[in-house]
């Protein structure tokens, strides 16, 4: 994939197939990024199976590793820069686990559950980076859309700590690869039938907090672990790595959730993540985390 990793359609993945090439530009491109009326062409970039080799177009030149040149070559996680754009090169699936992978009889019962939503292509997840570095590499390596529901350049400095949405694509690998590798690892997973009427679900109050200090509403990260650590406090003990919902979302440049209630929520910490949840004093639903259209947190 070549990921755009700058500028208003950040995280934007072009997925390239071997010996197939594309040409990239702000105009009249087979793939256009960034439009410009006044834009043009600005580079070829074809994939081998080994590493990506992309090649100017006259009279742009472009950036790649850090050196200008004419043409160039990129391996799993090379940079490039095509006039103000920069752009990632990543391989899928390339990074091999920390240890070998024996999914629980839980994970492979989750996965159950939710291939039929990932096939329906209605199922989406957050990712806590925060929490470990293992899942955010998983969905960098994926072909499966995803974005950081920190907006806006100030947020890019918090990529590190953000929380993530991803869209399971139908022909993806990575909910297998995701649930198999940290089910068990703190996580939790919803679905609704709702329609996508607008956005701002419990979901997203889930990833954000109140300061009563202060009175006002900031990122659920800055009270997670990393942050803690780097201000001398302890770090939490629990809490989610992974969630995920059939919850429609989201524009290309904004990760939002529709206001349909969730109607089905598994929860792997059970009542040890709520109180988690609510220590952190998370905006939560009159009556619990995730709330049925009954009212009531549904569940185990």
């Amino acid at each position: 994939m070549l990921q755009v990793w700058s500028g208003r359609e950040s995280f934007r993945k072009i997925v390239l197939d071997p010996g197939i090439g594309r040409t990239i530009g702000t105009a009249d491109a087979e793939v256009v990024v960034h439009p410009d009326r006044a834009g043009s062409p600005q580079f070829h970039i074809v994939w081998d199976g080994v590493c990506a080799h992309v090649q100017a177009i006259d009279p742009h030149r472009i950036v790649v590793g850090g050196e200008p040149c004419w043409t160039g070559e990129m391996a799993n996680r090379g940079w490039m820069q095509a006039g103000r754009t920069t752009y990632r090169f990543l391989v899928e699936d390339f990074t091999p686990p920390p240890a070998p992978v024996k999914p629980s009889e839980a994970a492979l019962a989750a996965l159950a559950r939710l291939r039929g939503l990932r096939d329906a292509g209605t199922l989406y997840g957050i990712v806590d980076a925060a929490r470990a570095d293992r899942p955010i590499e998983l969905i960098e390596e994926s072909v499966d859309p995803y974005a950081s529901l920190y907006d806006g350049e100030q947020g890019r400095a918090f990529d590190d700590v953000a929380p993530y949405l991803i869209r399971f694509e139908r022909d993806s690998g990575l909910l297998e690869r995701i649930v198999g590798e940290g089910w068990g690892e703190r996580g939790a997973s919803s679905s609704s039938a709702g329609p996508n009427r607008g956005r701002a679900s419990p979901l997203r109050r889930f990833c954000g907090s109140t300061s009563r200090a202060r009175r006002t509403r900031s990122s659920f990260a800055t009270t997670r672990a990393r942050c803690r650590r780097s201000r001398r406090c302890s770090p939490p003990t629990s809490g989610p790595t992974f969630c995920a919902t059939s919850t429609p979302c989201c524009t290309s440049r904004r990760a939002s959730w529709s206001r349909s209630p969730m109607t089905r929520a598994s929860d792997e910490a059970g009542a040890g993540l709520r109180r988690a949840i609510r220590g952190r004093r998370i905006d939560l639903p009159r009556r619990g985390w995730l709330m049925s259209r009954a009212g009531r947190v549904a569940g185990r």
